[in-house]
């Protein structure tokens, strides 16, 4: 298995024997066929794969070690949950288990107060693989604290009443990757409190409320390949204390590109494009640290970067175009607020000359260049 556990049976469930009583019956090491579909809270227990029929996995041969495709035999594996239940749709209920080639379909959004799929607690070793989710009460999947080492690939997540992906606390060496969250009443991911080692690779989010990735405190996150589209926040830092790096990002049609709101966060940020949205960059709170490399700015409604509160600004290489209803620079009541040395390169295509505005106490130091040989800093920022 994908886990690295041996399979030493077969087992099936169906309309007639349930994913919980097959997997219960079967034990440790068990390769479970969901053949068909299945209505009714489920549970798989450890050291498990469930696996959906007409599905593919790779398995490895025991005594050759050789890797193969198999194609699990049977219909589609399909999880259903009744109008009347406000339950998780499907619990794993241990560790080394590992979920693949299902769909699940919930009640609706805000139907209920049930989750798609829910991992719960102190789990590691955890794979869900080609999963689709849809219509589901509440989160797509739920993640809650004290789990490690666990894989998302492949998902696809639409019609949620909260989040796509809700990650608590206190995890460790999480991967998304190739994932689509669509029409999510909340957050794409939320990250909640001191999760080390998130990384969001390869996906997409639209059409979600308040934002495609929101980070609350004293994470550890790593963001590239992703879009965000139509949604309040493109990425949400609400909190203190993390340490966020983000490559490979495009935010469109949104109110904020990045939105720090909180004290102490690091921000690195390299080939991120914002389009079409009021602000590329807010920042409002003390000791935070910015870098924005490499990353392109156009069509913004509002100010291209907002700063409130204590800053340390990196900005290099970037290009603004299109048009900017506001002004390009906006600082207020900054009070120690730094420009890196290195903010050089910049290229400003809009065909007005950059503009700054300060305002409120103190001011800030350094300076930001542009390739026409504009410069912004205090001085020319009346």
């Amino acid at each position: 298995a994908l886990t690295g556990t041996d399979f030493e049976r077969v087992a099936y469930a169906d309309a007639t024997t349930d994913v919980s009583t097959t997997s219960t019956t079967a034990g440790d090491n068990s390769l479970i066929i969901l053949n068909g579909t299945v209505t009714g809270s489920q549970e798989v227990q450890a050291k498990q794969t469930l696996q959906g029929g007409g599905s593919t996995i790779q398995i490895r041969g025991r005594r050759t070690g050789l890797v193969v495709p198999f194609t699990a035999p049977g219909a589609a594996g399909r999880l259903t949950t009744p109008e009347d239940e406000d339950t998780d749709s499907l619990v794993i209920a241990g560790s080394n288990t590992h979920v693949s080639g299902i769909s699940i379909v919930g009640i609706g959004p805000g139907s209920g107060t049930g989750d798609g799929l829910d991992l719960g607690s102190d789990k590691s070793n955890i794979y869900v693989t080609d999963v689709s989710l849809a219509n589901i009460s509440e989160d797509g999947v739920n993640i809650n604290g004290g789990n490690s080492n666990i894989w998302l690939i492949d998902l696809d997540l639409s019609s949620l009443g909260d989040d796509g992906v809700d990650i608590d606390e206190g995890n460790t060496n999480l991967r998304l990757s190739n994932f689509k969250v669509s029409q999510a009443n909340d957050y794409g991911i939320d990250v909640g409190e001191s999760n080390i080692g998130v990384v969001i690779v390869g996906g997409s989010v639209s059409g979600s409320g308040r934002g495609g990735v929101y980070i609350e405190n004293g994470n550890i996150v790593d963001i590239s390949g992703m879009s965000v589209d139509g949604a309040t926040n493109g990425i949400l830092l609400q909190g203190d204390g993390n340490t966020v790096t983000a490559s490979n990002v495009s935010v469109l049609n949104s109110r904020f590109g990045v939105n720090v709101e909180g004290n102490g966060n690091t921000v690195t940020a390299s080939n991120v494009s914002v389009l079409n949205s009021d602000f590329g960059v807010n920042v409002q709170g003390d000791g935070n640290g910015l870098s924005f490399t490499s990353s392109t700015f156009s069509n913004i409604g509002e100010d291209v970067v907002f700063v409130k509160g204590d800053l340390d600004l990196h900005f290099a290489n970037n290009t603004i175009s299109g048009t900017v209803a506001g002004v390009f620079f906006n600082f207020d009541d900054v009070g120690t607020t730094t420009i890196v040395a290195g903010s050089t390169g910049n290229t400003n295509t809009t065909g007005a000359a950059p503009t700054c505005e300060q305002t409120g106490t103190a001011s800030f130091t350094g300076e930001i260049s542009f390739t026409d040989g504009t410069i912004v800093n205090a001085a020319t920022c009346p």
